[in-house]
């Protein structure tokens, strides 16, 4: 296979582009986890089940806890991402020149996205005196939010790397068959729509809260009917389905990249590749599977800390009960 150096995919320092359409493809950022060598060894090893409902196991919670409340604390997006698309392309293969490529060109427009979400709180998004005027709780409450709407993009950064990175590339570059390729993305599609569907209601809201309207300050005042309407009749059903799919078959799906790993040489050169493209930034497929499984566990505690500094006897209480009895 003939390795090609010759392109270069940059954006601009002060490129930033506003008004996205909340439908848009969400940007890869490397402010994506790299997992530790421990957790890399547990992705081949790790079992979920959803015996009857949504995981909601104490151990899993635990384990996987650091991977996004730590690490998916993004950096600056000046410092990490920008200089990270211009930086190691000469080291990648014409497919990932390209992938960085056809990424900004399609997509560069809701980069916004991820600079909106650059903070470690809420808190530090809104001006220091309007932050002030807010009560303990309030502040404590428009954190969370703001913490599982960040996680939700870091969620959605993920599924893009395995669906235009990975599975196209072996689509592509590999020449698998579509069966193959099902068998290590299983219900990808769904995922991403899912997702998508979820990460636009809320940036909606977030957009409508602005105080005065259009302003950076912003207080959003209910998130429990987003939360409800996600978990709840068809599209709880349907969630409960589609990773219920997904997890039972994680373990089959990282065995068989290891089988590809040993026996495909075409697959083993691809992979190496993306070790050096910048939109994956050293995370391999069992990594983003893993991430996956994972993140079906972070919704019930989130929204019982949402929960916990929500006002009672209130309509928005009481969707979020509601929400949080379906997503248990």
């Amino acid at each position: 296979m003939t390795v090609e150096k010759s392109k270069t995919a940059s954006l601009p320092q002060n490129f930033t582009v506003r008004d996205s359409p909340s439908h848009s493809v969400i940007p890869i950022s490397a402010s994506q986890p790299v997992l530790t060598p421990r957790e890399r060894k547990d992705t081949g090893t790790q079992s979920y089940s959803l015996p009857g409902s949504l995981p909601n196991s104490d151990s899993m919670l635990s384990e996987s806890s650091e991977t996004e409340s730590e690490a998916l604390r993004p950096k600056s997006h000046s410092e990490d991402l920008l200089p990270t698309l211009g930086s190691s392309a000469s080291n990648e293969s014409s497919f990932g020149d390209d992938c960085v490529d056809s990424y900004i060109q399609t997509h560069g427009n809701i980069l916004a996205d991820c600079a909106d979400y650059e903070a470690e709180s809420w808190s530090l998004t809104v001006e220091h005196k309007f932050c002030k005027r807010q009560d303990k709780r309030a502040v404590k409450r428009q954190d969370v939010i703001y913490e599982l709407m960040q996680t939700e993009l870091h969620h959605l950064q993920t599924l893009h790397i395995m669906a235009e990175v990975f599975r196209r590339g072996m689509k592509e570059e590999v020449q698998l068959d579509a069966e193959s390729v099902e068998r290590v993305f299983p219900c990808l599609d769904q995922l991403l729509a899912f997702h998508h569907t979820f990460f636009a209601a809320m940036k909606e809201r977030r957009q409508s809260s602005g105080q005065p309207p259009g302003h950076r300050n912003y207080l959003i005042q209910q998130i429990g009917d987003i939360l409800l309407r996600q978990f709840s009749e068809e599209n709880g059903e349907k969630m409960k389905q589609v990773y219920g799919e997904f997890c039972s078959h994680h373990n089959e799906a990282v065995a068989f990249f290891k089988d590809l790993m040993q026996h495909n040489k075409r697959f083993q050169s691809f992979i190496k590749q993306q070790s050096q493209n910048s939109l994956v930034r050293r995370r391999e497929i069992p990594e983003c599977i893993l991430l996956v499984t994972q993140r079906i566990t972070k919704y019930p505690v989130l929204l019982e800390r949402i929960l916990h500094y929500t006002q009672e006897q209130t309509e928005e209480h009481a969707n979020l009960s509601k929400a949080l009895a379906h997503i248990r």
